[in-house]
């Protein structure tokens, strides 16, 4: 093996070993941290709520929907 294979190895070598921990940590820390459970009453008002849809409040994005459900015979929507 010449000097300059074995430079390539040690280089792929750290970019792996320091991509794979990069990478865990930025989808650990960068992922949503807070979910939130909305319940209505009225089921006909959430006809127009598709998931994916942008979640703002005062007017500041604050999420999106992530699930549209029934549980005990209300609608529940989590952002």
């Amino acid at each position: 093996m010449s000097d300059r294979d074995l430079g390539y190895a040690v280089i792929a070598f750290l970019v792996i070993f320091i991509s794979v921990p990069a990478l865990y940590l930025a989808f650990h820390f960068l992922a949503p941290s807070h979910y939130r459970l909305v319940v209505f009453e009225n089921i006909n008002a959430l006809n127009f709520l598709k998931k994916q849809d942008q979640v703002r409040l005062r007017g500041v994005e604050a999420g999106q929907v992530l699930d549209v459900f029934l549980k005990d015979g209300k609608t529940c929507v989590r952002i």
